[in-house]
């Protein structure tokens, strides 16, 4: 008995050091975009697309900042995605019907990262997407991607819609380069 309780007592600072380390290793990139939705003046029940400008990721010099280079990048997640309307007077998001959100960049496919297959009549202005538990590592280590909005609707616009993107990415970085 004495054995496991002197064991626990000597491994025990261990897993939590290495527990706080990992937590050191871990920070979060948060990025905003804008995009514009057309105006519908019919109800739409195909999908309707709109993309974002290059979205640059600054990740060199973040990184660069940091001490730190990108071979040290372990996994890239989506913590969050929020969309806000702007630029509207009382207006809301119940125009949406389901929405999708995917990342593009050169050279990999587009993936999925984010959406609601069924906006609530009651959503107010803003909406909080379900994200998916992709790694977008090799999108945030290039230069630039893109976010596309792949939406139906069911109620009518007659005037396109501005929405604010909010996104935070959480870096996880290898411990102590292994």
């Amino acid at each position: 008995m004495k054995k496991y309780l002197f064991a626990t007592f000597i491994l025990l600072p261990f897993l939590i050091s290495c527990n706080s380390l990992d937590k050191l290793t871990k920070f979060e990139l948060p990025f905003t975009r804008s995009i514009t939705l057309p105006a519908l003046p019919i109800i739409f029940e195909n999908p309707v697309s709109a993309s974002t400008p290059d979205i640059k990721t600054n990740i060199d010099s973040v990184l660069t900042s940091l001490n730190l280079t990108s071979d040290l990048v372990q996994t890239v997640s989506l913590k969050k995605m929020d969309l806000t309307l702007t630029d509207s007077t009382g207006g809301d998001l119940t125009f949406l019907k389901s929405i999708s959100i995917y990342i593009c960049a050169t050279g990999l496919d587009d993936v999925k990262i984010a959406g609601i297959d069924s906006v609530p009549d009651n959503t107010g202005s803003s909406l909080s997407l379900a994200v998916e538990s992709t790694d977008l590592k090799n999108f945030i280590l290039k230069d630039e991607f893109q976010l596309k909005i792949i939406t139906t609707t069911d109620k009518i616009t007659k005037v396109e819609q501005k929405l604010k993107v909010d996104m935070n990415l959480q870096l996880d970085l290898k411990i102590l380069g292994l």
